[in-house]
């Protein structure tokens, strides 16, 4: 948000949203794969590796298929 309506670059938004965001991803997987022993959803590793894998290919693949996707423009 701040790279599209206040001017922010593109590398600073996308590096301040990968630190902001890679802990919380990591903490929602590891709760989500552990078992509920340990304070998780027991749900296995592998399958949380996998259900979020092709989360992310299905995004990715509507933003190329409706042309959300642009190449990114050197100015």
């Amino acid at each position: 948000m701040a790279h599209l309506r206040q001017g922010l670059g593109a590398v600073v938004a996308f590096w301040t949203a990968y630190v902001i965001t890679r802990p919380l991803g990591a903490s929602v997987a590891d709760w989500m794969g552990v078992s509920p022993a340990r304070g998780g959803l027991g749900i296995g590793t592998g399958t949380i590796t996998v259900a979020w894998a092709a989360a992310i290919v299905v995004i990715v693949g509507y933003a190329v298929v409706s042309g959300r996707a642009r190449a990114a423009t050197v100015d």
